[in-house]
């Protein structure tokens, strides 16, 4: 299982698109952006290269595990 950072979980809810494909390239399209803040770069650069690893299962459990909105609806189950 991928070991992420809270601000790695922070970037793949922000960019996700619902699969791991799509939150990858979501993803790509904002580095050429960051070229003047040097951290944020390499913490979005450290998500891409962390969910270009992970398969999509592991994928959908992250973000299930993640999602506040997720732990709120399974509590009321």
């Amino acid at each position: 299982m991928t070991d992420w950072t809270i601000e790695e979980e922070c970037i793949l809810h922000l960019y996700n698109r619902g699969s791991r494909l799509s939150t990858v390239s979501a993803i790509e399209e904002v580095l050429p952006y960051l070229d003047d803040d040097p951290d944020m770069k390499r913490i979005v650069q450290s998500t891409l290269e962390k969910a270009e690893r992970t398969d999509e299962s592991e994928f959908l459990l992250t973000m299930m595990e993640t999602d506040p909105l997720w732990e709120e609806t399974e509590e009321a189950v």
